[in-house]
């Protein structure tokens, strides 16, 4: 009899044992220990005490079982919370991670040179690159016009010709550090 169909068709006083128990090894392989005391207490006692002591431990074991099922089943639902609680989090990241990449993503409208930058230190070194490159052909655009100014007038007076210089009371004058306009 299987242990389900004991468990369908059993009286009252019927114990069904777990399937490690049919095979007869069982005990060579995985010996009981009792304590001295234990055996004595166990030796002295009637059959019907016996028994007795056998459905109460049986019982114990069961119940024991049972609750080691119960607190494997909450624990596994703890686990498979604590995993669908950790999906969301990644999809969360995930979603967070594509709207950035969208948000960066270039455009039509935007320079070849400027649509390959990836990260905000890439826009920053490019935008510091600009400003040396705009500075140089400001340079450069003074040159060409002073060279010109040279043409056009031959007797040029050029002190105190220079990017940064002012006009101050009909004067030529160059910057200085501390000044601003």
């Amino acid at each position: 009899m299987s242990r389900e169909e004991g468990s369908t068709r059993r009286s009252d006083r019927t114990f069904v044992l777990p399937p490690c128990f049919k095979d007869g090894g069982y005990f060579d392989r995985v010996p009981m220990a009792t304590s001295p005391d234990e055996a004595r207490r166990v030796d002295s006692m009637d059959s019907p005490a016996l028994l007795k002591q056998l459905a109460s431990d049986g019982a114990a074991v069961m119940r024991d079982a049972n609750r080691l099922k119960a607190d494997r089943e909450k624990l596994k639902k703890k686990v498979d919370e604590a995993l669908k609680q950790k999906d969301e989090e990644i999809e969360a990241e995930k979603k967070k991670v594509a709207d950035l990449q969208r948000e960066w993503a270039p455009s039509d409208e935007e320079f070849p040179d400027v649509a390959v930058l990836k990260s905000r230190a890439e826009f920053v070194e490019k935008i510091n690159e600009m400003k040396l490159s705009l500075a140089e052909m400001a340079e450069a655009g003074f040159d060409c016009a002073v060279r010109q100014l040279r043409v056009l007038n031959p007797g040029l007076k050029e002190d105190n010709i220079g990017v940064s210089s002012r006009i101050v009371d009909g004067a030529v004058v160059p910057e200085s550090p501390g000044d601003d306009e």
